[in-house]
Order: structure tokens, then sequence, then C-alpha cells
């Protein structure tokens, strides 16, 4: 391939693709000599040569028609003459390396067009990126801001919820709650019975007989409770007490909550069977009723008498019933301690009252013992039935020490225990060992009123015995101070 071919290849320097350009003053050079050299082998060297370095299109570019006139060859800068031949062999390598050359650089600059693309790609997807920053923050921020909102309506809600709470009842409240406060009642009222009426005064004892007829007529309990010294007496009277004073908060404190709104039975009665309608239809109708009703009694002002003149009325008919046993020392002592413990049920049970159920109490039945704590004495239960007993229990009820609380849900006729009661039941050992031992006194006490009188009615007509007739004074009263006693 010549130079002058080499020149007329396509850009990418492979032949037969061909590209239209002006030829450059090599081409023209090395074409001008090419031809010379074969006119020389020829015998027809040209006349003259003008500028081979011009562009060909003057004068100077055609050849003299004077064969004879040899050219000179042209001259170098420093004077030497140049060699046409060696000067087209080094320069034809050349030429074809700078096309190749060219090839390599337009290989390059694709790659840089390559490179610039992705960089272009990578400059948007780093702004993407960023954009995906902006749009995270400007999420983060709003997050932050409905977060606040949220916080700041939940606030609201909770507010207006409690007022809501506080106006109408709408919950049921844990049955922890009433167990651990009816406990703790029933325990107060446990320790002040053994903190005043464990022990007697010798007077009580010595008087036992009217001390039995007073507290007899006062509660129907006494009377098969023997006022003695015995471990039997005392455990029974201790029974008896928490007896009377249960039964005095079941009948002025734990009472349906419109029990007492009227002197007229009729309209209490109105009251209790809307209550017990309205129980039935939903878990809250009968309970914001309820509320409602109350709140508006009271503002009327005709809500039941006041937590300190229930407290009152249960003290005075609890201090009047035991009475004969109350030493009067500690008559003051004990009126302030019963009334804490009646003012602390009192404010449990208008807790209570306020609960979405009814909360009610029960007194023990003779048929069942569920939901009851049976009392017992393990020293009581241990005392032996004296031979040749008689004596057999009628069929009584059993003694409540402490009421059964009771949660009564609208719409179910199922109730369920959130507090057992405590009671004696008609079979314990006790009752019997106690109206055994109060029968006994009764009968010793007849025998010594016949003997006294005995010794009093002077003998038939009317002659002394002498000093065979007894002193009173060495009379032998029956021992009913438990001290030797079997029973």
């Amino acid at each position: 391939m010549t130079p002058t071919e080499t020149l007329s290849m396509g850009k990418t320097g492979k032949e037969g693709s061909t590209i239209s350009r002006e030829p450059s003053t090599i081409t023209r050079f090395l074409s001008t000599s090419s031809r010379r050299r074969r006119l020389q082998k020829r015998g027809m060297a040209p006349a003259a040569t003008t500028n081979l370095l011009s562009n060909g299109t003057g004068p100077g570019s055609e050849t003299s028609s004077e064969p004879d006139c040899e050219p000179e060859p042209p001259a170098t800068a420093n004077g030497s003459t140049l060699n046409f031949g060696a000067f087209t062999e080094k320069l034809t390598p050349l030429v074809a390396q700078l096309f190749s050359t060219r090839g390599v650089i337009e290989q390059i600059s694709q790659t840089f067009d390559q490179y610039g693309n992705e960089v272009s790609t990578f400059g948007k997807m780093f702004g993407k990126e960023k954009d995906k920053d902006r749009i995270i923050e400007r999420l983060e921020i709003t997050n932050e801001e409905n977060t606040r909102l949220a916080n700041k309506k939940r606030v609201q809600l909770e507010t207006e919820l409690r007022e809501l709470k506080s106006e109408f009842v709408i919950e049921a409240k844990p049955n922890n709650l009433y167990d651990g406060g009816f406990r703790s009642i029933s325990d107060k009222i446990g320790d002040l019975a053994i903190k005043h009426f464990k022990s007697l005064p010798e007077d009580v004892i010595l008087e036992s007989d009217d001390v039995q007829r007073s507290l007899g007529q006062s509660s129907a309990v006494f009377r098969t409770t023997p006022i003695s010294g015995t471990k039997v007496s005392e455990f029974l009277r201790l029974s008896a007490v928490r007896h009377i004073i249960s039964e005095s908060i079941c009948k002025h404190i734990f009472q349906p909550p419109f029990k007492g709104l009227s002197e007229d039975p009729e309209m209490t009665e109105l009251l209790e069977r809307l209550s017990q309608k309205l129980s039935g239809m939903s878990d809250l109708s009968e309970s914001v009723w309820r509320t409602l009703t109350l709140k508006g009694l009271g503002e009327l002002g005709a809500l039941p008498v006041t937590k300190p003149d229930r407290a009152k009325t249960v003290v005075d008919q609890v201090t009047y019933i035991l009475g004969p046993l109350i030493i009067e020392s500690n008559a003051e002592a004990l009126r302030k301690e019963l009334t804490g413990i009646v003012e602390e049920c009192a404010d449990l049970w208008t807790t209570a009252q306020k609960d979405r159920d009814r909360i009610e109490f029960r007194t023990p039945t003779r048929t069942s013992t569920t939901g009851w704590h049976v009392e017992q004495d393990e020293e009581v239960d241990q005392t032996p039935i004296p031979p040749g007993n008689t004596v057999r229990m009628a069929a009584i009820d059993p003694l409540c020490l402490f009421p059964r609380i009771v949660r009564v849900r609208p719409g179910r006729s199922a109730e369920e225990t959130v507090h057992e009661g405590i009671a004696l039941y008609p079979d314990s050992r006790a009752l019997l060992l106690g109206k055994i031992e109060r029968h006994d006194l009764k009968q010793k006490l007849v025998n010594a009123r016949r003997e006294v009188l005995r010794l009093r009615t002077p003998p038939a007509g009317g002659h002394s015995r002498g000093n065979s007739l007894a002193s009173p004074t060495n009379f032998a009263f029956p021992d009913i101070t438990g001290v030797g006693s079997g029973s």
C-alpha cells in the first residue's frame, strides 16, 4: 500500500472504507516524487519542478517540457541535499503509525465518552441519593411533628376520659381491691373483739345469769352463749361479738344504693326494680343510670345520711347490745376504735357502689359453705362431749362473723365471690359444747336456788333444827368461772 493509498483510507484505517478529504502537503509531495522517479526510469525527466511543498494549485506545480533539465534536489536548512527516496521510506511507516495512533486516540476518546456517561450516571445517582436524604430528613421532621401532635391528642383524650370517668361509671374495679379492703376490715373487727371482750371482769361472771338474760334480750345469739371463764365460752363470746358488729354494719352500711332514700318504701322499691331491670339490658346501662341518679339525688339533698351519722348509728347499736360486757373504763376507747372501722367500711362501700357491676353482700345459709371460711378453734374442737349428754342442737342458721362480698354482673345470673365470708355453722362442736355448758349452768343455778329456798323455809310444826340449819355464809354456789370445770 502506497502512502497515497494509505492517505485515502477511511477513518478506521481499513482498506476500501474511504472518506473525502483534501490532499495534504505531504500527500502531494509524495505523489510528485513518485511520478518523477517513474519518468527518470523511462528517460523522461521533468524539465523543472517548482516548490514541491506548495499546495499544488499554482503555476509552479506543473513540470517543464524540457527533458534534459534535471532538477536539483531540495536543500535542507543546513545546506545538505535531501534524499527523497530515503525520506519517503522513513515517512511512510510514520504516517501509518500516525493513523494507527489516531485510532487509539479515537478509542480513548470513546472510552472517555463512556466514562463521561458513567460519571453523568453517577452524578444523577448522587443527586438522587441527595434527594433521598432530603426526603428522609423531611419525613423524619414530619414524623416528629406527627408524634408531637399525636402525644398532644393522647393527653387531651386521657384528660377527657378522666373527666368522663369521674362523671360516669364505665369500668369494673379489680377484685383484689375489694378483697384486700374487706379483709382488712374483718381482721380489725376480730382484733377489737379480742382486745375488749376476751377477758371478763369478775363481777360479770358472778352475775352471769343476769348478764346472760340482758344480752339474750338484745340479741338471740347470746341465748346459747354461756357467760363464764371456760375456753368454750371465750370462743363463742368472741364469735358473738364479731357477729353483732358485722350484722349492724350490713344493716346500716352494706346496703343497696337506694336503700333509705325515701321514707316511702314503695319509692325505694321502685328504684331498686329499675336498677334490676336495667342490669339485664347492657353492661353500662344500669351503672350509668345509677351514677347519674345518685348524683342528682345528692344535689337535691335526698341521699341517705352521711358517713359520720351512719357510723354513729352502728356504734350506738353495737355498744348498746354489748353493754353488759363492756368495762366502763374502756368504753370510750372502744367507741373510738369501732367508729374508725365503720367509717372505713363506709368509704369502701361508697367505692363499691360506683363500680360498673353491682357489689353486694351475702349471709351464710345452712345448705352451702361455698365462698365461706368455717370458723374453728383447735382447742375447743378437741374438747370431749360429756358422757350421757342429752342436749341436742336445734335447727338454727349459721352465725355470720363477716359477710361474703359478691360481684353481680349485668345480664348474668351467676355471681362472683370477691371476698370470702366467715361463718360458724350449726354442726360446730363449739356450739354444741356451749349449749351443754349453758344448760348445765342453768341447772346448777336452779338447784342452788332450790337449796337456798329449802334452807330458809322452817320445817313443819315450826320447830327449828338449831345448828342443823346451814348458814348462808357456808353455802357453796356453783362454779361458773370455769376453774376446775370439765365443760
